[in-house]
C-alpha cells in the first residue's frame, strides 16, 4: 500500500517533469500527434486490406449460391419434366436450403460492405486530419521562429537569407536554421531565449 503510493507518487513526479519539457516544444507535441495518426493509419490500412478480403470472400460466397440456385432449379425442372418426382423432391429440399444461405450471404455482403465503406470514410478522414496537423505544425514553427528573431531583435531584409534545417546541424545545440547576412551568421536554435 505504502509502496503503491510511493510509487504514484515518482510517476507524478516524472509526470510533471515532463510535462513541463513537452511545453517548452509544441512543434515537437504536434509532431509526436502526427506520428501517432501515421501510425494509426498504417494499422488503418492494414485493417482495411484485411476488410476489404471479407467482403471479397462474401462477394464470392453469394456469386458461388445464385450459380447454385441456378442449377438446383434447372436439375428439379429436368427431373419434373422427365417424370422423377421423388428426385426433384429431394433437389428441392436442396434448394431451398440454397436459397436460405444466399439470403444469409447477401445480407452479410450488404452489412460487410457497409462497414467498410464507413472504415474508408474513416481512414480518408484520418488522412486530412494528419495534413491539417502537419500544416499546423508548420505554421506554429514559422511562428516560433519569428518570435525568436523579434526577441533577439534580428531584422529581416533583401541581404538577408535562410538555409532550412542549417547544414551544420552538429554545431552549437543542433541548430535549426542559420540566418546568412554579408557580414553575419545567425543560428537559430530550438530553445527559447
Amino acid at each position: 500500500m505504502i509502496i503503491e503510493k510511493f510509487v504514484t507518487a515518482i510517476r507524478a513526479g516524472l509526470n510533471k517533469l515532463a510535462n513541463m519539457f513537452w511545453a517548452r516544444d509544441p512543434i515537437a507535441i504536434l509532431q509526436l500527434e502526427v506520428d501517432q495518426a501515421t501510425q494509426r493509419l498504417q494499422d488503418g490500412r492494414a485493417g482495411l486490406e484485411q476488410y476489404r478480403g471479407l467482403v471479397e470472400r462474401v462477394a464470392m460466397q453469394v456469386a458461388s449460391g445464385k450459380r447454385n440456385v441456378q442449377r438446383l432449379e434447372s436439375q428439379i425442372k429436368g427431373h419434373l419434366t422427365a417424370g422423377q418426382r421423388e428426385v426433384a423432391g429431394e433437389l428441392a429440399i436442396q434448394l431451398q436450403q440454397a436459397k436460405n444461405d444466399l439470403a444469409s450471404n447477401e445480407q452479410q455482403l450488404g452489412m460487410h460492405n457497409e462497414a467498410y465503406q464507413n472504415h474508408l470514410l474513416k481512414f480518408k478522414q484520418a488522412q486530412k486530419d494528419i495534413v491539417t496537423l502537419r500544416q499546423k505544425a508548420q505554421r506554429l514553427n514559422a511562428e516560433l521562429q519569428m518570435a525568436k528573431a523579434e526577441a533577439e531583435g534580428r531584422h529581416w531584409w533583401a541581404a538577408s537569407f535562410c538555409l532550412p534545417d542549417g547544414f551544420l546541424r552538429g554545431v552549437s545545440r543542433s541548430p535549426q536554421q542559420f540566418v546568412v547576412r554579408p557580414n553575419q551568421v545567425v543560428m537559430l536554435t530550438d530553445t527559447l531565449i
